[in-house]
């Protein structure tokens, strides 16, 4: 790559940097290069480690926000398919882009239940100060305290800074993070994290004997061949849950940790119609391998 292409990169950003790396062979080998080497230092995260595809996105990415690659590469994730950034670097774009004037500010008021966090920035263009306010209600309608590990139980006021900080950016100036959305937003979206985790076969066979042993000695008798044809697999693999002896709330819990085992992700609260077909036939058959089991003993 020439000085020329070098310097011209520098001063790109947002889509004019996205098509002057697709579209100019010499930048788009170059970013292939950097990106192999980002794969093979073992300075990135799990997720970068021998995969050049990854590191070349968010590569990509952090040339279109321009931010350090190396901060970026540590604050993003898969989640569902989409990319998800952490609320810090989302803050961090906009102080950089010099979007407000000045660092966002943050106003508390009130303690326990009546607690609230203001956002307020001043609009470098317009000069004009914007607000965005959240409080605890807000917290507790939306859930965001009753999550397992939830930080707002642990630290509310960095959580109010970061959410607080994030709707004001999204509302005022959302060509910033141009269609990004930070972690906790996609979870609240309920969209689970679907990089693969290695289980083993051993790991697998246990969580299958564990869940026969728990489930009711005397299961309720449900015939999972009575449907009309071609009978939705979701009904079928609720059939086969009552039959296998998971219809108590107890059960229920040791069937979800059950999936998650079985999928090798969290998939609790997940509803099976956002599931994919591939996923229900596991489940199914695991279903199945439950009941014959219980059978034989």
């Amino acid at each position: 790559m020439t000085t020329e292409n070098q310097m011209e990169m520098t001063t790109l950003t947002g889509n004019d940097a996205m098509m002057a790396t697709m579209l100019n062979v010499q930048t788009f080998e170059q970013m292939q290069r950097v990106a192999k080497l980002f794969s093979s230092s073992g300075l990135v995260p799990k997720s970068f480690e021998n995969n050049p595809a990854a590191c070349f996105v968010g590569l990509q990415l952090a040339t279109q926000l321009g931010i350090n690659p190396f901060m970026l590469f540590q604050k993003i994730y898969n989640v569902g398919g989409k990319i998800g950034i952490e609320a810090q670097v989302a803050i961090a774009i906009a102080n950089q882009r010099g979007i407000f004037e000045g660092p966002i500010e943050h106003v508390f008021e009130g303690k326990g239940t009546t607690r609230s966090c203001t956002a307020v920035a001043v609009i470098a263009k317009s000069k004009k100060t914007v607000t965005l306010k959240i409080d605890w209600e807000t917290v507790e309608k939306e859930g965001w305290n009753k999550k397992g590990g939830s930080k707002w139980l642990t630290m509310p006021d960095q959580m109010f800074r970061y959410r607080s900080s994030l709707w004001l950016i999204r509302t005022y100036a959302p060509e910033t993070l141009m269609g990004l959305s930070s972690i906790d937003e996609l979870q609240d979206e309920r969209i689970i994290d679907v990089t693969p985790v290695k289980v083993s076969i051993d790991a697998a066979n246990s969580a299958l004997d564990a869940a026969a042993n728990a489930a009711s000695t005397e299961p309720e008798i449900v015939s999972v061949d009575d449907g009309a044809p071609g009978e939705n697999i979701i009904d079928e693999i609720n059939k086969l849950k009552i039959a296998a002896g998971f219809n108590s709330d107890k059960m229920t819990k040791v069937f979800d940790t059950m999936l998650n085992t079985l999928l090798g992700r969290n998939v609790d609260g997940i509803m099976f119609e956002d599931m994919p077909a591939a996923d229900l036939e596991e489940i199914k058959k695991m279903l199945s391998t439950i009941i014959e089991r219980k059978a034989k003993k």
